[in-house]
């Protein structure tokens, strides 16, 4: 079961959110001997680098810590220190559920580049299961949340984050995937990972609806009919969203 995952983990400046994180993957026995763990800090200032200095977890870990040009420069930087055949991007404050190393176990086509399922979001008042969507979704936008996918290590690092997109570029990813070929998914009804609403996106929204229409006008060539439906499902759901933290 070695080098089955690498889960990296981006961070600034939000330690307890990263001990939360570091929390949910010790919890799980099954999971330390299928995993490394990746750590990069953005230079934080809150004590993160001192606390990543003395951990000890019971799977392999590696750490850095400096400065980057934002989340996907540091995705970028983690995935390049990765050697487990599938990522796992689980940031600061995301926790992991139930046994993803049971995923394993499965028969997975060898053309699959992602695998993907659904994922659980934290409200004030509620915990909600989300049903991943079909591939076809990724027209709007991501079929699933970022958090619910692993990526075939090699196909990813052919394409990598392009980091112009702040937002966006998990999309980005997806679509040039799809558009060179590349994207073959493979889905698992189940959830392994939970995390609070609000992310940045979320609370960037109109930045990301703008990034989100130059990808589908550059990527995928949509048209601006298709791009209007698209920011129209984007806000039904930012509001639902917003309605829901209250």
């Amino acid at each position: 079961m070695n080098n089955f995952l690498s889960i990296v983990s981006v961070t600034k400046n939000n330690l307890h959110g990263l001990i939360g994180t570091y929390n949910s993957l010790v919890s799980n026995s099954e999971l330390h001997k299928a995993v490394e763990w990746i750590v990069v800090d953005g230079n934080s200032d809150d004590g993160t680098r001192e606390w990543l200095r003395i951990q000890n977890p019971p799977f392999i870990f590696k750490w850095l810590s400096e400065p980057d040009t934002g989340i996907y420069d540091a995705m970028n930087k983690g995935m390049s220190r990765s050697s487990g055949e599938w990522i796992w991007f689980l940031n600061s404050g995301d926790k992991s559920v139930n046994d993803i190393s049971k995923i394993e176990q499965l028969v997975i086509p060898l053309k699959t580049s992602v695998i993907y399922f659904d994922w659980s979001k934290i409200y004030r008042k509620y915990r909600l299961r989300k049903k991943a969507r079909g591939i076809e979704y990724l027209n709007h936008g991501l079929f699933t949340s970022h958090q619910a996918m692993l990526f075939r290590r090699s196909l990813i690092l052919k394409y990598n984050y392009r980091i112009k997109f702040k937002i966006a570029a998990d999309y980005d990813l997806l679509c040039r995937m799809r558009v060179g070929g590349d994207l073959s998914p493979y889905y698992v009804s189940s959830d392994f990972v939970e995390f609070e609403a609000g992310g940045f996106s979320t609370n960037n929204f109109r930045a990301f609806i703008k990034e989100v229409s130059i990808i589908q006008s550059e990527v995928l060539k949509s048209n601006r009919l298709r791009r209007f439906v698209s920011i129209l499902k984007h806000f039904l759901s930012f509001q639902l969203d917003r309605l829901l933290k209250r």
